[in-house]
């Protein structure tokens, strides 16, 4: 396996979810703690900030090219051709934000809500007609989430409990049951942060607090580990025209010497990662957007 390099300049404070946008061939994410979303289209051009005071938990590409974001106090939003809509959906009650989430096969988002003094955690599932379904109470902290090739389970990180769950996931009624923990990090110096799942199955889990990515075989076995000159791994996903780069997202340290850290790095990888799936999210008022 090759080293990861850093792959671009820029620097953000909390750098998170990564996601290669195949229809302008670029990378995306979000910046949490300064409230931007932000593209790089590679070495021919610079990191652009593309949505500003906008605090962004995570996002979704949809069908239509445009993105999906979901933010704070339980609103999401809608980003096309520079303009950003706010409060296209809203779930009531949330009092914190959005954390990460990740389209289905058939165009729904799953979803977690960061926990506070007020409320826990929680994972709800955005189906395609706008409304809001309640799957998990009380997660400390959810985060990466995953489907294995065969769209038999779904893997949903607990960050706070050290675990990543493994689901079995209907694809047809995108309900999930019988949770099963398939790692477990709580003997370990990081916590597990946002994750994807290759082509083969396995699962690549970034680690907050030890400064690497953790990659398990699909039978949960602990395969490799790269190492990076961060102290907090934020989230991976794989891109590039092959789906052979992965895309590693860094955050700032505020309690150790970190120089790199808020970076974005790369790496080349013997085997590619899966498409990402579009959400394809519906109203009534607006049709598919």
């Amino acid at each position: 396996m090759n080293t990861p390099t850093r792959y671009n300049n820029h620097r953000s404070q909390l750098a998170e979810c990564p996601m290669w946008h195949p229809m302008e061939d670029c990378l995306y994410w979000t910046d949490i703690d300064e409230q931007r979303l932000l593209r790089f289209p590679g070495k021919d051009g610079g990191v652009e900030v593309v949505c500003q005071d906008c605090l962004i938990g995570g996002f979704t590409l949809q069908s239509d090219g445009s993105l999906l974001l979901f933010m704070n106090h339980g609103t999401v939003g809608r980003y096309a051709d520079g303009e950003l809509q706010r409060g296209v959906f809203s779930l009531t009650g949330i009092s914190g934000r959005f954390n990460d989430v990740v389209a289905d096969p058939n165009g729904r988002v799953f979803c977690g809500t960061m926990s506070d003094a007020d409320e826990p955690g929680q994972l709800y599932r955005l189906d395609r007609d706008g409304t809001f379904e309640q799957l998990l109470s009380r997660v400390h902290v959810p985060n990466g989430m995953g489907f294995s090739p065969d769209y038999e389970q779904l893997y949903v990180t607990e960050t706070n409990n050290h675990l990543i769950h493994a689901f079995d996931y209907d694809v047809e009624s995108g309900s999930i049951t019988d949770r099963d923990t398939f790692a477990d990090f709580r003997d370990s110096e990081g916590k597990p942060d946002g994750l994807t799942v290759d082509a083969k199955g396995r699962v690549w889990s970034a680690q907050w607090g030890s400064g690497d990515v953790a990659c398990f075989t699909e039978s949960g076995k602990l395969e490799t580990r790269l190492s990076l000159p961060v102290i907090n791994v934020t989230s991976v996903t794989f891109g590039g025209q092959e789906l052979n780069q992965l895309f590693i997202s860094t955050a700032r340290s505020n309690s150790k010497p970190d120089h790199e850290g808020g970076h974005i790095f790369s790496v080349e990888t013997v085997e590619s990662g899966q498409t990402d799936h579009f959400s394809n999210v519906t109203t009534q008022s607006s049709g598919i957007f």
